[in-house]
């Protein structure tokens, strides 16, 4: 709606100070604050059921809990109103506190059975020299190969020059072959 020169938003949902500029209410978004954000279909804010409203959201929970005062967080029927949440974090702390128990006594174990079945490190210090010293030894005989390709290669390129000018020998010679006996053939 165009007003004493001011674009005016669609629904009352922000307020435009130019044409094409508006700031928008909180839940909303658009060029013209025309398109209501849902707060719920990404990360949901609520525990349970979270419904979209025009330009915020509402919480709600399953069946068997209801929705504490603070209108977000659920808790059972039959409880002191103690947070649902709340009580589930203490339950899982625990939980963890004893899996972390568990997992510190096997991985002690396990390191220390890992430790006993390995080679010690100079056992792998000797391996590693091993293998080292061998790479080197493939290293050189491969450079020696290489050279001794290298020289072969520089003897038969003097023969591939002699054998070209024999080729080129050969060809004048037919060539003069083929004319002499077609000039006899045909006098």
């Amino acid at each position: 709606l165009l007003q004493t020169g001011v674009l005016q938003p669609r629904l009352d949902f922000g307020t435009c100070s130019h044409p094409d500029l508006c700031t928008c209410l909180p839940g909303f978004t658009g060029q013209w604050c025309e398109n209501d954000i849902d707060e719920c279909l990404h990360k949901s804010p609520c525990p349970h059921i979270c419904s979209n409203t025009a330009g915020s959201y509402k919480c709600s929970c399953r069946t068997g809990y209801r929705l504490a005062p603070d209108l977000h967080s659920c808790y059972r029927k039959g409880r002191n109103k103690t947070l649902d949440g709340k009580f589930d974090v203490e339950i899982l702390a625990r939980k963890l506190s004893r899996l972390e128990k568990r997992f510190k006594k096997s991985s002690k174990y396990e390191l220390q059975t890992e430790l006993s079945e390995n080679p010690s490190n100079d056992e792998l210090q000797a391996s590693l020299d091993t293998l080292h010293k061998r790479f080197e030894t493939m290293n050189r005989y491969q450079q020696e190969k290489w050279t001794r390709l290298e020289l072969e290669l520089e003897k038969l390129q003097p023969l591939c020059g002699r054998l070209d000018n024999l080729e080129r020998r050969m060809d004048q010679c037919l060539c003069r072959c083929k004319d002499h006996t077609i000039s006899r053939i045909f006098p």
